[in-house]
């Protein structure tokens, strides 16, 4: 059984983790972009290489996908791809107004986000939840003295996650608190040995990367509030890790457990315990395997799928829309590349940026918000605290 996975690699990112299990389970060949030139894919190709001789290449019986990250493949002539198409998906909090659409094109979808697995499935596509998991050769407890009273590694952007910008320095004016960023494998894994609590603040209300990987290194979890449908089961609040619905009660709440090390070692223990028995790449693996092999591929025949690319972020990797199609005279102007452009092609571009620039907007108001609240509302949240 053979498996082409194509990916755009960037060091930490989710699809690392399934490369490594897969290539123990299956016959593995990677393409794709890197940002890491000492990382290079089994077949190196641009983030819009075209797919179909890469499969003619290979032979392989699978095509899998991980569109997301730093470095995106979106390849081209997906459409016309005649072996099973799987699609992993990761970010879809960030990319549902396209993936919606870029799911129709694959026979089977997995997403790591619960609540986004039932709209796409709603939508008639054969998808299947699979939760983010930890690697327990990387995410392990050193097992140092954990001196650090609060920790959090990974991204901090405020246009990105406003929440985890204000909620952090928030943390920063109530405790010891530690933030690393660019911190990956053994390194990410060492703080989270030395932590006594791990602070998380997803983007979504879900169980990210983190959520996992904080329980397998034995450190306690405080994170924001999952729904229950999109916990579903999984683990248990105060019994595996501990949750808050606001500011006032995450500090709270980390006061309590730094000064109840027994409950908050046992909570951690527990956890720890849940995720490396349930939840490793290798149970995910595993899972994503079973699904894809047991399932009939009737010969594939693709409905027409201009609609579905149109709606997609396929099409902006057509050549029309490379800025060197141009004079060089001309300044680079995304009005003037749009302008030169068929109407059809204009109207889709305007559509995108459009959507595009309400997002942006509404990040970036929510931001500002963020800061006003840190710095008009400083006395109040200390009240609040004190209750």
């Amino acid at each position: 059984m053979k498996f082409l996975f194509a990916y755009g690699y960037t060091a930490g990112t989710t699809p690392y983790y399934y490369e490594r299990i897969l290539k123990r389970e299956v016959n593995l060949i990677t393409c794709g972009p890197s940002t890491d030139p000492q990382k290079k894919q089994d077949i190196p190709c641009s983030p819009n290489a075209d797919i179909l001789p890469i499969i003619k290449k290979t032979e392989p019986n699978y095509l899998l996908l991980f569109p997301e990250g730093k470095s995106f493949f979106l390849p081209k002539n997906i459409e016309k791809v005649t072996i099973p198409k799987i699609l992993l998906l990761s970010d879809t909090f960030l990319n549902y107004y396209w993936q919606k659409y870029y799911a129709n094109l694959f026979d089977v979808v997995f997403l790591a986000q619960k609540k986004y697995f039932y709209r796409i499935k709603e939508n008639g596509v054969c998808a299947w939840w699979l939760p983010h998991a930890c690697e327990p050769e990387i995410h392990k407890d050193f097992h140092l003295p954990r001196t650090i009273d609060i920790s959090f590694v990974g991204s901090i952007d405020a246009w990105q996650n406003p929440k985890r910008s204000f909620y952090l320095e928030a943390f920063k004016k109530h405790f010891d608190t530690k933030v690393y960023t660019n911190l990956y494998f053994e390194e990410m894994a060492r703080i989270y040995s030395q932590s006594k609590i791990v602070i998380n603040i997803s983007a979504d209300q879900d169980q990210n990367m983190r959520f996992f990987e904080t329980m397998s290194c034995g450190a306690f979890l405080l994170t924001d509030y999952i729904p229950s449908k999109n916990l579903n089961n999984l683990f248990i609040p105060g019994t595996h890790f501990a949750f808050y619905h606001s500011l006032p009660e995450a500090i709270k709440l980390a006061n309590f457990y730094l000064s109840h090390s027994k409950e908050r070692k046992k909570v951690a223990k527990r956890g720890q315990e849940e995720t490396l028995k349930h939840h490793t790449y290798q149970n995910r693996v595993q899972f994503m395997l079973q699904t894809i092999t047991s399932r009939s591929y009737p010969s594939f025949v693709s409905k027409d799928p201009s609609e579905d690319l149109r709606k997609s972020y396929l099409y902006l990797n057509h050549p029309s829309f490379k800025p060197s199609r141009f004079k060089k005279e001309d300044s680079f102007s995304l009005s003037k590349i749009v302008s030169k452009l068929p109407y059809n092609q204009r109207r889709i571009v305007v559509s995108v940026l459009t959507k595009i620039n309400i997002h942006k907007l509404k990040k970036i108001t929510i931001w500002f918000y963020y800061q006003l609240f840190l710095q008009l509302n400083k006395t109040s949240l200390n009240k609040n605290i004190g209750n």
